[in-house]
């Protein structure tokens, strides 16, 4: 009897460990649909100029991208429109992930013939905002000796 009382306590845990946190859950809901990227900025302002961008070598392809996001199976896509950018389709498979103290987007995009799990480069965010109208992001990345803050400003359409 204890044995089994161990097991389902075991089982119990394995997988409530495995579910998404409600403030995660909340963060994903509020993602879902479509989105235009409408702004991008750093900590430094105008000192630093950003040469890469999500993969990408030209970072004002991004200003006025679309984004949509599907919530119940974490898939979606964005797709670039400043002039002269590549305006097809990119797939991504993405998720929310909490920590205990901050709430985190990770994406990737996904390539051609390759399923979302063999693909192990990708993105992560810290989500400082979202809401009904607007979504705010922050990527940090390496930055001389230290880090530099990418803050994305979303628009919900």
């Amino acid at each position: 009897m204890k044995k089994l009382q161990f097991l389902m306590l075991g089982l119990f845990f394995m997988i409530a460990s495995c579910t998404t946190s409600k403030v995660a859950k909340q963060t994903e809901t509020g993602l879902r649909g479509d989105w235009t990227l409408r702004q991008i900025i750093n900590d430094e302002g105008n000192t630093v100029v950003i040469t890469s961008l999500l993969g990408n070598p030209n970072v004002a392809c991004f200003e006025g991208s679309t984004w949509h996001f599907v919530a119940n199976n974490n898939s979606g896509y964005y797709i670039l429109n400043g002039a002269g950018c590549d305006s097809t389709e990119q797939p991504i498979k993405w998720y929310v992930e909490e920590d205990g103290a901050n709430t985190y987007f990770w994406f990737k995009n996904l390539e051609e013939g390759l399923k979302a799990k063999e693909i192990t480069t990708g993105y992560k965010m810290r989500v400082i905002s979202v809401d009904n109208y607007q979504a705010h992001l922050v990527q940090e990345v390496p930055y001389d000796a230290g880090k530099l803050n990418i803050h994305y400003y979303f628009d919900k359409q």
